[in-house]
């Protein structure tokens, strides 16, 4: 998610506190190793925040997710496939999309 994040907003700053191996599984840094890094990169963020612009995400909107191993037979609804290992959401919006995939609710009210 830190590296896709900095791909997508320049000067974003992320703290990496894992490293996924796997849909299920990832390493860890240690609780207080992950407090401290946190820490340390919210104070960078506060002190450049002026550098980093808003991310504007004007619909329609799609969102793929791709796993290592195949999806299900069975999909929800709304959600199609575009081959064994990649499906798909589209919707008017992100939040529209992000609900659907997530929650399979795409009416959930939007955050304020």
């Amino acid at each position: 998610a830190c590296k896709e994040s900095e791909r997508w907003v320049p000067n974003i700053v992320t703290a990496p506190v894992k490293e996924g191996l796997g849909e299920l599984c990832a390493i860890h840094l240690a609780p207080a190793d992950a407090r401290e890094l946190i820490g340390k990169r919210i104070q960078e963020a506060l002190q450049n925040a002026s550098r980093v612009a808003p991310l504007q995400a004007v619909g329609p909107t799609v969102m793929e997710v791709t796993r290592e191993e195949p999806w299900p037979a069975k999909l929800r609804p709304g959600v199609t496939r575009v081959d064994a290992f990649t499906v798909r959401c589209e919707g008017e919006s992100f939040w529209q999309v992000f609900h659907e995939y997530y929650y399979n609710r795409p009416d959930m009210p939007l955050p304020t």
